[in-house]
């Protein structure tokens, strides 16, 4: 296979995952977002684009803990 033809592929399951984070993101599924996003930024580094999908991963997993302080905190009765 061709460098060009390897990068095209490596583009395109970039531009999925990246999709389906996007998704996941809208619908409020950190969790698998963040997953997709890691997906992402392997499959993204071999066409430069792993800088966005690291960025974007990062803002989740802060979503996810953010949830778990929130889901620690005691509610008043």
């Amino acid at each position: 296979m061709s460098i060009l033809l390897q990068r095209v592929e490596c583009m395109k399951e970039y531009s999925r995952l990246a999709g389906l984070a996007e998704e996941c993101e809208a619908r409020g599924e950190w969790r698998q977002a963040a997953a997709l996003w890691e997906s992402a930024a392997q499959a993204g580094r071999q066409v430069n684009h792993g800088d966005k999908a690291i960025v974007r991963l990062a803002a989740c997993r802060s979503i996810i803990d953010n949830q778990k302080i929130n889901d620690a905190i005691p509610v008043a009765p």
